[in-house]
């Protein structure tokens, strides 16, 4: 809990002396709109960790801000949170903030605090709210990322980019694979139908029209015993 300054004066964790988070962004937003704000990566000054943090102002009967509310996570619940989450092995998760650094990395944790590739989040920001695209990831490896923005709807940026990657190559291994058995299976049932419809034409059409040639160079011969017509029905 933080006074209107933003002097912290309650928490959870003990703490001694004053600490002021009046230059934090999610406290500066709360007083500046009064309304519940986010923050971005930085190091929590009681529990010294990583951590992202959301702040709601607290106001009195008459509408004043007289204090301030935050909540902080410690990123490296971002894990045990994902723990529950069944995706490939190969699939990453990546959390960024407003200013393209790394919250969480599920394949690289100790990429947390790092700046994400730069053309990278440029293409995630400047693109929609959502969306998928080709590109080289944070390992240099060509991936497939699909991602999202998430922003509170009083906020202009978006407070997190969430996206997921998987390697381009491994992920077109299991598409080319399927699409070499599709073929192979498509291959086979057309011959199966080409030698259905050749058997079917000589059987019920070809054989029949030969006997009905046959029949007619006979009785052109003089020979009027030909008799085709249980054989032509």
């Amino acid at each position: 809990m933080l006074d209107k300054a933003g002097v912290l004066w309650a928490s959870a964790a003990p703490f001694k002396g004053t600490v002021s988070y009046a230059e934090r962004r999610h406290v500066k937003n709360a007083l500046s709109t009064g309304k519940f704000s986010s923050s971005e990566y930085s190091i929590g000054k009681l529990i010294g960790k990583p951590i992202f943090a959301f702040a709601l102002p607290i106001k009195d009967e008459s509408g004043d801000i007289n204090g301030i509310a935050i909540a902080s996570l410690d990123l490296n619940n971002f894990k045990k949170i994902l723990a529950g989450l069944r995706y490939e092995n190969n699939t990453n998760i990546i959390f960024a903030d407003h200013q393209g650094t790394i919250l969480f990395n599920a394949l690289n944790p100790d990429l947390t605090g790092t700046r994400d590739r730069a053309e990278l989040f440029k293409r995630i920001t400047d693109g929609p709210n959502d969306g998928s695209f080709n590109a080289f990831g944070n390992t240099g490896t060509y991936r497939i990322i699909s991602y999202r923005k998430l922003k509170l709807s009083h906020e202009q940026i978006p407070y997190v980019y969430v996206r997921a990657a998987i390697d381009h190559d491994k992920a077109l291994e299991q598409v080319n694979r399927d699409f070499v058995i599709n073929v192979m299976l498509l291959t086979l049932i057309m011959i199966l139908m080409l030698g259905f419809a050749k058997y079917y034409c000589r059987k019920y059409l070809i054989e029949k029209i030969d006997m009905l040639q046959d029949a007619s160079s006979r009785l052109a011969k003089g020979n009027l015993e030909v008799r085709v017509a249980d054989k032509v029905t």
